[in-house]
C-alpha cells in the first residue's frame, strides 16, 4: 500500500523564512542595546620630572683648565771644543749638580798642545817681522846707493855725447856708456819694488801676527773650556759620551738645565684669549693651580708666545721649584684663572646641551624654553661659566634630558 506524501504549499515556506529573519534581527537587536559603552579617554602630554636652579648673574672669575709640557728656558748643550779624548765623566743622567761643580774633562795633553803651536805661530810671525825691518833698512840704503850710481851714469852719458860730437871720443865709448846707464835703471828699479813692496809685506806680517795672536787666545780659551764647570745649578738631562770617547770639535757632550728655568708651556684655545688679553690689559697678573699629592701650587704666567696658530696661543708658566719630581717633557693640568668678568653666570655642566644652549622653564606653561649661550670657562668649583639671555631667577634646568626641545613640559622637583 502506497503511502501519499502531501509536499507544503509555497506561501508556507515563505512565513518559515520570514520567521527566521524576524528572529535574527531582534537578536542582534538585543546585543546591540547590552553592549557596554566604552569612554573615552582623554591624552595628556608626559610631564618631565626635573632638576632646576635659579640662575644668579654675578661677576666671577673664569678658570680655564690647560695641558701643558714642562719645557726649559735654559737648557744648555756643551759641545767639546776641540778633537780630543774624554778623560772624565762626573756626572750621570738625571743627577743634581751645583754651581761650580766639574762636569766633563778632556785629556790635558789634547789642550795643550794647540795652545803650545799658536805660540810657536805667534813668534815665527813675530820674528819674521823683525827680519822684514833688518832688510828694510838694508833696502832703503840698497836704493840710495843705486841713485847716486844712476846719477853718475846719466852724467857720464852727457860727457860722451859732448866728446863724440867734437870727435873727442868714439861711438863705441858712447854707446858702453848708454848701455851702463841702462843697466842702472833697472837696477833702480829692482831697489824702488822691493822698497815699495815693504809696506805690503808689513801689512801681511801685521795681520798674520793678529792672527797668531787669536789662534793662542782661542787656544786658552779652549784649555779653560777643556774642563767644564757648572754655570748654575741644575740638572743633567743627557750625557752623551763615556770615558775614552774620542770626540771632533763641535761634538754634543752633555745637555743640562738650571733648575729655576723650567716652565710649562700651555696652549690657550683662541675663544678664551680675549679674557686672558682683558686681564693683561690691566695689567694683572695671572696664575694657574697645579694639584699634586693635596697640595695646590701656584704658576705665574710668564708670557704669551708671539705667533697664534689654528688651535690657540702658547702660555708659559713658570714652575715653582717647591714641586717635587718634575722633569723636562712632563705632562701638567692645570687651571688658568683669569681677571673677573660681569654679567657672567655659573651653571653645571650638565645643564649645558653641546656647547652653546641650556633651556629655562617658563614659569607660567611649565615648558622648556631653549637660549643660546656663550661659554666663557670654568670655576673653580668645576662649573661652567656662561653669558646669555637670562635674568636673575630664571629656573634653568640641571637634568640632562636626552629628548630636550623647546615647548617640552617638565616638572621642577
Amino acid at each position: 500500500m502506497f503511502r501519499k506524501f502531501i509536499k507544503p504549499s509555497k506561501s508556507k515556506k515563505v512565513l518559515i523564512l520570514a520567521g527566521i529573519f524576524i528572529v535574527l534581527i531582534l537578536a542582534v537587536m538585543i546585543m546591540v542595546a547590552n553592549k557596554p559603552k566604552i569612554k573615552s579617554v582623554e591624552v595628556k602630554p608626559k610631564t618631565w620630572m626635573v632638576e632646576a636652579i635659579a640662575v644668579k648673574i654675578e661677576r666671577l672669575s673664569p678658570v680655564f683648565p690647560l695641558v701643558g709640557k714642562v719645557e726649559s728656558n735654559n737648557l744648555v748643550t756643551a759641545s767639546s771644543p776641540i778633537a780630543s779624548v774624554i778623560e772624565n765623566v762626573w756626572v750621570r743622567e738625571g743627577d743634581y749638580f751645583e754651581k761650580g761643580q766639574k762636569l766633563i774633562a778632556l785629556s790635558e795633553q789634547d789642550l795643550q798642545i794647540p795652545v803650545a803651536i799658536a805660540e810657536a805661530n805667534l813668534k815665527d810671525s813675530e820674528a819674521k817681522l823683525a827680519l822684514l825691518k833688518i832688510n828694510f833698512e838694508t833696502n832703503e840704503r840698497t836704493l840710495e846707493h843705486e841713485l847716486a850710481l844712476l846719477a853718475l851714469k846719466e852724467k857720464n852719458v852727457l860727457r860722451n855725447q859732448r866728446l863724440n860730437k867734437k870727435n873727442l871720443s868714439s861711438e863705441i865709448t858712447l854707446d858702453n856708456a848708454k848701455e851702463a846707464l841702462v843697466r842702472q835703471q833697472k837696477s833702480v828699479a829692482i831697489a824702488q819694488r822691493i822698497v815699495t813692496e815693504h809696506d805690503l809685506k808689513l801689512a801681511q806680517l801685521e795681520a798674520g801676527i793678529k792672527k797668531a795672536k787669536a789662534n793662542l787666545q782661542q787656544a786658552k780659551i779652549n784649555l779653560t773650556r777643556g774642563e767644564l764647570v757648572a754655570p748654575f745649578s741644575g740638572r743633567v738631562a743627557k750625557v752623551m759620551i763615556s770615558v775614552g770617547d774620542r770626540v771632533n770639535p763641535g761634538t754634543a757632550m752633555i745637555r743640562f738645565y738650571e733648575s729655576a728655568s723650567l716652565e710649562l708651556r700651555a696652549k690657550i684655545p683662541n675663544v678664551h684669549l680675549p679674557a686672558i688679553y682683558q686681564s693683561l690689559d690691566k695689567q694683572q697678573p695671572l696664575f694657574a693651580s697645579f694639584s699634586t699629592e693635596n697640595k695646590v701650587y701656584s704658576l705665574p704666567l710668564s708670557r704669551l708666545a708671539s705667533e697664534t696658530s689654528a688651535t690657540g696661543l702658547d702660555a708659559f708658566l713658570a714652575v715653582p721649584q717647591a714641586i717635587e719630581n718634575i722633569t723636562l717633557g712632563r705632562l701638567m693640568q692645570v687651571n688658568l684663572k683669569s681677571a673677573p668678568l660681569s654679567n657672567i653666570f655659573a651653571l653645571p655642566f650638565s645643564a649645558l646641551y653641546g656647547t652653546d644652549k641650556i633651556y629655562k622653564v617658563d614659569q607660567q606653561t611649565s615648558q622648556l624654553v631653549g637660549v643660546k649661550v656663550k661659554k666663557i670657562g670654568e670655576t673653580e668649583q668645576k662649573q661652567v661659566l656662561l653669558a646669555g639671555d637670562v635674568q636673575a631667577g630664571d629656573m634653568i634646568v640641571t637634568t640632562h634630558l636626552p629628548n630636550a626641545i623647546g615647548g617640552l613640559s617638565v616638572a621642577v622637583k
